[in-house]
């Protein structure tokens, strides 16, 4: 048993967050948290394949064509938010 009310910082990205099958592993992990009578913090960074994607456009930024970038950068999230309305 921990000391109550202690905060507990998880942090979660990439693959971790790429599907709701992920995101109910989170939860269920804060859940054990909470009963324990901690308080998780929860920490979510870029979904899977948006760090590659920024790396990719930092390393060429004067060679890519950026109108181009932004719109794979707005599927990206737009594809991972689409995949949980349609379950919701």
């Amino acid at each position: 048993m921990t000391d109550s009310n202690q905060i507990v910082v998880m942090k979660f990205g990439g693959t971790s967050v790429a599907s709701l099958e992920r995101w109910q592993t989170i939860a269920a992990q804060a859940k054990v948290k909470l009963d324990r009578g901690e308080v998780p913090f929860l920490v979510c960074s870029a979904v899977s394949g948006i760090s590659n994607f920024l790396e990719e456009m930092i390393g060429s930024f004067l060679q890519v064509d950026l109108d181009q970038k932004f719109k794979e950068f707005k599927t990206i999230h737009e594809r991972f938010g689409c995949r949980y309305k349609r379950r919701a």
